[in-house]
């Protein structure tokens, strides 16, 4: 089959990115031919749809607006905008994507973060009777920037197509799978983040050599690696927790 693994952005070191690597190497030992989708392609190949960039400057304006402040737009302009971005975004998608079998999206049906991205795709998938897999990662529901929308018209759009109800559903872990059901009473089946330990180790190059040395990390010490942001809700206490826990050993 020819599927499309979809997303904002790829060939970059943000987890969904790294995820959807894990994907496409899968995916293609079965025999499948995979594409990345994205708005920036970063380090990897695939079909480039501008519109869907992360950092895409009419969406960051349309995204202030939709969930912090009207500011100077009537609700009537904001909903303009929406569909006007929507509508370039449909035809990017139009002209550069063609005979998919599947398209996994990742997280622009879950996070909220381009609204017009959701409408478009939703649109589009409908039209050329594509099937579709929600790969959801993140919910606008649990971060605070989503949680006052500025009009009816994007509330509209988050009970409707974030996600939407008639494609298949896929969450990391039973807690995202909870959360989904509870809030949108959406069934979803769990597919977690994993590890490729069959991965060749790292080795010392010229670039890594001294990186121990400039960190003050001695050869026999033992390291333990929070590899996540610094946000709420990624929970890194209970990490700085079970480090305590393991020092009393």
């Amino acid at each position: 089959m020819k599927i499309g693994l979809m997303h904002f952005r790829v060939g970059e070191t943000d987890g969904v990115s790294l995820e959807m690597k894990k994907w496409k190497l899968v995916l293609e030992k079965q025999g499948h031919d995979v594409h990345f989708i994205a708005g920036t392609l970063g380090k990897e190949n695939g079909i480039k749809v501008p519109l869907l960039a992360y950092e895409e400057q009419r969406n960051l304006i349309i995204r202030q607006r939709a969930f912090q402040s009207l500011e100077d737009w009537s609700k009537g302009r904001l909903k303009e905008e929406i569909d006007k971005l929507a509508n370039d975004i449909y035809n990017q998608l139009n002209e550069k994507m063609k005979n998919f079998d599947i398209v996994v999206v990742n997280n622009i049906f879950s996070l909220a973060h381009n609204l017009s991205a959701a409408i478009a795709l939703n649109k589009y998938f409908k039209e050329n009777n594509m099937k579709v897999i929600g790969h959801h990662h993140d919910f606008y529901w649990e971060r605070n920037f989503y949680s006052a929308p500025t009009s009816e018209y994007v509330e509209k759009i988050l009970e409707n197509i974030m996600p939407p109800r008639n494609i298949k559903h896929i969450v990391i872990n039973s807690i995202a799978q909870e959360s989904i059901k509870n809030f949108k009473g959406v069934e979803s089946i769990i597919v977690p983040n994993v590890f490729d330990f069959e991965a060749k180790l790292w080795k010392k190059d010229e670039y890594n050599k001294k990186i121990l040395e400039q960190v003050g990390i001695k050869e026999n010490d033992i390291i333990f690696l929070q590899a996540t942001r610094v946000v709420r809700r990624k929970a890194i206490e209970l990490a700085i927790d079970t480090l305590s826990e393991v020092q009393k050993i």
